[in-house]
């Protein structure tokens, strides 16, 4: 995340549509998923909804697990 904030690509990244969670889940998938990814989503989607309230004509959305 560090290199997509100040990395040679920081021009396509928007800051403010950087989610971040204080606390790691030691490579742990159900941790990550139920635990501390709960806490997160109702962020992850007001940056979703946000940017897609800009668009003219959305056609889609594609979403990649990181």
């Amino acid at each position: 995340m560090d290199n997509a904030r100040s990395g040679p690509y920081v021009q396509i990244f928007r800051p403010d549509n950087f989610v971040f969670g204080q606390s790691g889940v030691g490579n742990n998938w159900a941790k990550g998923h139920y635990t501390e990814g709960a806490k997160l989503i109702d962020s992850v989607l007001d940056v979703v909804m946000k940017e897609a309230e800009n668009c003219d004509c959305l056609q889609g959305k594609l979403t990649f697990p990181v």
